[in-house]
């Protein structure tokens, strides 16, 4: 916790000192460390006033989500426990009345209907839609050929289930036992399977796991397992920012992250797809969730783009065997920009590098229509996109292949780029804890940088979870004294730093470069600190990413590609 960290840190300064000094401590850059949140307390605000506007919130976002289609729920369940528990808990969401079974008694429906919101649940009983799945041993045959055949058997048994309405969006929310239960058998966890299955029945999936003996979360379970079915279905948006003048009212976010399998994966198959999704705030109100078509080069709801997903082919590796690409003479192994990653051969890492930098180019162009902030994880995309690495960066500038490197604002002229990096499991950025005049120690969230006006480089600390918010700063567990709370049993949490580095904007030299000299350059601390304020919304704790990269990296759950079976020797390709 920070006041022993704290303490090591001072320790560990004595030693080197005067070999090495330390650099000067980050300061606050700016007093608006939130967007507009809906406030938990204050005058006139009796209980529940707060949990009524989040309904009418969710409500709204749902509305718009759903554009006018009706959006029908299967939910299958295996104790009566969680079949009751989700079916009190979402009209409690979205600020509907408790709802009445307007079904038979072996197939319950619920029905509501309200503001632009109709929504009908049926549930029932998951039966061996939930059993564990039988894999072939037949060691002779490919794992992931087999897995796949296992997933075919699933899908079929899915399809028998459906009621099919084509005009409806349509969610299922599946109770299933928890990934450890099937750690026994290699493959034998449905979960994945049935993601599969569902997608090809035009179902988004959410899946809750059985309550153990000591449950008493399930309330709260319930809860997010409706809010994760609401960002499935789009129906989420940031809170309007409060960063000042400097920020376009119809600013746009959009943000890519790269899914990369290996053998290992989900479905035993290798994979390489970026993923963009592009978020548009509402004016007043819920805004517009989009993610990227690559085949069709189309904005799609973001719904839409999960689907998508699940379906897709990879073009770069078979599906349990990556192809022997040309080489072009097997020269000396050793990638344009910044060489390979060690082991990987050459031929099929600069092909995906070259595919996903001409992604990224041709979804730039995309933007050009109104202004744009970009938001990449270094350490996400770098592999493929070797110029985000350290040593490539250039203010303002972009670099792709092999070409050099170009200002910015020739893929928009309202283009700004943003790239975040995290402890990336290998403490990429710093630990922290925050002091004050008095050495008071503690935690702090804000925006943090240097006292220089040009920094491009800024620290971004966001407020501790309120399910860990009650240990103790104080807590000791490596020296005890007679002045600290000792715990040596509990385990500590600290937020982590997101580095937010703020790679183009229009400063003075990048207006200069374009001909716009009269326009009044960008402060890269403003744009840091909307960054930082996209990592809050009121339904969640804040996040370790801006919303539109959270939302980007959870599409990811989607790619799921299953492998080429061959059944009474023909050949089909399942998604």
């Amino acid at each position: 916790m920070p006041q022993e960290r704290a303490g090591l840190d001072a320790w560990v300064e004595d030693g080197l000192c005067p070999m090495l000094t330390r650099v000067p401590d980050l300061t606050r850059i700016t007093r608006s460390n939130t967007p507009s949140l809906l406030p938990r307390s204050g005058a006139g605000r009796g209980p529940g006033v707060r949990d009524t506007q989040l309904a009418l919130q969710r409500r709204a976002a749902l509305a718009r989500a759903l554009n006018g289609r009706p959006l029908e729920i299967d939910v299958f369940w295996q104790s009566p426990e969680t079949r009751a528990a989700l079916l009190a808990e979402l009209p409690k969401l979205i600020g509907f009345p408790p709802g009445e079974s307007v079904g038979p008694a072996d197939d319950d429906t619920w029905r509501w209907r309200g503001e632009g919101v109709e929504i009908r649940v049926r549930a029932r009983p998951a039966g061996p839609l939930a059993d564990a799945l039988q894999v072939s041993w037949e060691r002779r045959r490919p794992r992931a050929v087999r897995l796949a055949e296992a997933v075919e058997g699933r899908c079929r048994l899915v399809a028998d289930r459906v009621v099919s309405r084509p005009e409806a969006a349509g969610v299922v929310v599946m109770e299933i036992a928890g990934k450890e239960r099937f750690a026994a058998v290699p493959d034998s966890d449905p979960k994945h399977a049935l993601r599969i299955a569902w997608a090809r029945q035009d179902r988004l999936s959410q899946f809750v796991n059985l309550p153990d003996d000591t449950d008493s979360g399930l309330e709260h379970r319930a809860k997010w397992t409706w809010l994760d079915a609401f960002r499935q279905l789009g129906a989420i948006s940031p809170p309007a920012h409060r960063v000042g003048a400097g920020v376009p009212g119809d600013l746009q976010y959009v943000a890519l992250w790269l899914v990369r399998h290996t053998r290992k994966g989900p479905t035993r198959c290798p994979v390489h797809r970026l993923v963009a999704v592009r978020v548009r705030p509402g004016d007043g109100g819920p805004g517009v969730i989009e993610g990227w078509d690559a085949e069709r080069a189309e904005w799609v709801p973001y719904s839409k783009l999960l689907l998508l997903l699940s379906q897709a082919v990879e073009p770069v590796a078979e599906t349990w065997k990556e192809k022997e690409a040309d080489t072009g003479g097997h020269g000396d192994g050793v990638a344009a920009r910044g060489g390979l990653r060690p082991g990987a051969r050459p031929g099929v890492e600069q092909h995906r590098q070259r595919e996903t930098e001409r992604q990224i180019r041709a979804l730039l162009f995309q933007l050009r229509d109104r202004p744009t902030l970009l938001l990449a994880d270094a350490g996400n995309l770098r592999q493929c996109w070797p110029g985000l690495r350290n040593g490539e960066l250039a203010r303002d500038m972009l670099g792709f292949g092999t070409e050099p490197a170009q200002r910015h604002t020739l893929y928009g002229d309202d283009l700004r780029v943003v790239l975040v990096r995290d402890a990336n499991a290998r403490e990429e950025v710093a630990e922290w804890y925050a002091h004050d005049a008095k050495g008071s120690v503690g935690f702090a969230e804000g925006v943090w940088g240097t006292a220089e006006t040009e920094s491009r480089v800024f620290a971004s600390t966001a407020s501790k979870p309120h399910t860990v918010a009650k240990l103790p700063k104080g807590l000791i567990k490596l020296a005890p004294t007679s002045q600290g709370r000792t715990a040596p049993g509990k385990s500590a949490w600290n937020p982590g730093q997101l580095e937010i580095t703020m790679l183009g904007c229009l400063s003075e030299k990048a207006l200069a470069d374009s001909g716009r000299e009269g326009d009044l350059p960008d402060r890269p601390a403003e744009w840091a600190t909307l960054t930082h304020q996209l990592r809050y919304q009121d339904d969640y704790p804040p996040l370790a990413r801006p919303l539109a990269l959270h939302l980007a990296r959870l599409a990811g759950e989607y790619v799921l590609p299953v492998a080429v079976t061959k059944e009474e020797g023909s050949t089909s390709s399942a998604p």
